[in-house]
């Protein structure tokens, strides 16, 4: 009797605590995609087209962080952000700071897109726009998450954090967390990671080193998500680079002893992921060992 050929895998890969699975084995679900195919246009995020995405289970019945506004005027998406990036010429510390930023998801929004001004300045009816920023300290930014989620029930209580990825400004990175949100009827807290992105296709080599400067930033946001009261599952969407951070991430705090952030740790989806297959093994098996037998 013939074997059968063993299928083959792509360099592009969804995790989660329980195992790793190549893409064209994994079971989809095709109901929820098609009410959710926005979210697949919407890793195509600086010339990258992602695959692998998986939307969370749950939450696509009830959206609490899109809020409308009044008639005529933007729907608002609250994100919460911890950024390590700096001012031009400024030291690399790979310090965070904080912030509770509102972004207006204008009327004429079409799935899949983020509408800019091509030139000339934004209007908020019909672009993206930041509406608010209300800069914190630490303890505030998770007693403002806590607040956030206190009284949800469900998925409700979950957090989805994004990790962009190489050559993406900061506006960039809220504008289309807000755009997965919105699309993807989100109905939990939306969290951005924003790392020191040079912002430039020549300058690969200095965003590598960023992005390594941040991994205990990001190491220390995700345990303290994780400790937050009310908060549910904390899911995380990383692409391009910032899959590769996220998963040294989540590699360090594997180390720490806390693999899936002492049962917090959601789904884990990389989109386009900026990451050798031998290294993703080498991650993979630090962050949960249970996985190491089952990888293809």
């Amino acid at each position: 009797m013939r074997e059968r050929p063993r299928p083959q895998v792509e360099a592009r890969h969804v995790l989660n605590r329980r195992r790793i699975e190549p893409i064209n084995l994994r079971n989809l679900r095709m109901n929820m995609l098609t009410r959710l195919c926005a979210l697949l246009l919407a890793a195509s995020l600086a010339g990258c087209v992602a695959d692998g995405m998986r939307m969370v289970d749950g939450h696509v019945n009830n959206a609490v962080s899109l809020v409308a506004g009044p008639q005529g005027e933007p729907a608002n998406v609250a994100i919460f952000v911890a950024s390590t990036r700096r001012s031009e010429g400024a030291a690399d510390d790979g310090r965070a700071n904080f912030s509770l930023t509102s972004i207006g998801v204008p009327l004429n929004h079409r799935a899949g897109n983020v509408e800019r001004p091509s030139f000339g300045g934004a209007d908020r009816r019909r672009h993206f726009t930041v509406l608010s920023k209300r800069n914190m300290d630490e303890q505030e930014f998770c007693g403002e998450v806590a607040s956030h989620v206190s009284g949800r029930i469900g998925n409700s209580r979950d957090v989805l954090l994004y990790v962009h990825g190489f050559n993406t400004s900061a506006d960039d990175a809220r504008y289309r967390l807000a755009q997965i949100v919105a699309d993807g009827r989100f109905s939990g807290v939306p969290a951005l990671f924003v790392w020191n992105s040079r912002g430039g296709l020549f300058n690969y080599e200095s965003d590598k080193e960023a992005a390594t400067v941040s991994r205990d930033a990001l190491e220390k946001l995700l345990v303290d998500l994780s400790h937050t009261p009310g908060v549910g599952r904390i899911h995380v969407l990383a692409h391009s680079m910032g899959a590769w951070l996220t998963m040294e991430t989540l590699r360090g705090v594997a180390q720490s002893g806390h693999p899936d952030l002492d049962g917090k740790l959601g789904e884990v989806m990389l989109a386009a992921p900026d990451i050798d297959l031998n290294v993703f093994r080498q991650q993979v098996a630090r962050v949960d060992p249970r996985d190491e037998s089952e990888q293809c």
